[in-house]
């Protein structure tokens, strides 16, 4: 009877010692889990903040861009308005190349006019 308690509680000890080592051993895989996992955690936290700093590289990129293209439209339009202004500035030269000409061509005129009336009145 005592010897049967004894091998009752033997048994018993072997029992909770099995349990006892399953429950260590499963703690121990959930604890190399949970390591897994905050690794993964961490990788997926350092590549998120990666793609955000690759967006808001994205982002500058698009607003250097927008700031470039409206600087090349505000010249485009510059050069536009002195190609205006370079046409208008030739055709005023060529009207006062135009008007030195005629003024030059009507002194001309004059001046033979005036040198046939002076031979006229030497022959008066």
């Amino acid at each position: 009877s005592i010897k049967s308690k004894v091998d009752t509680l033997k048994i018993e000890k072997s029992s909770l010692d099995e349990r006892l080592r399953g429950e260590v051993e499963a703690r121990r895989e959930m604890e190399e889990e949970l390591r897994h996992v905050k690794k993964s955690l961490k990788e997926a936290q350092r590549n998120a903040a990666d793609e955000r700093s690759k967006a808001m590289d994205a982002d500058d990129a698009i607003n250097d861009a927008n700031a470039v293209r409206q600087q090349l439209i505000a010249l485009q339009h510059a050069h536009a308005q002195q190609g205006d202004e370079m046409a208008r500035c030739k055709m005023e030269l060529t009207n006062i190349v135009s008007d030195e000409r005629s003024t030059s061509a009507l002194i001309a005129r004059l001046q033979e006019v005036k040198e046939t009336l002076a031979a006229r009145e030497e022959e008066l």
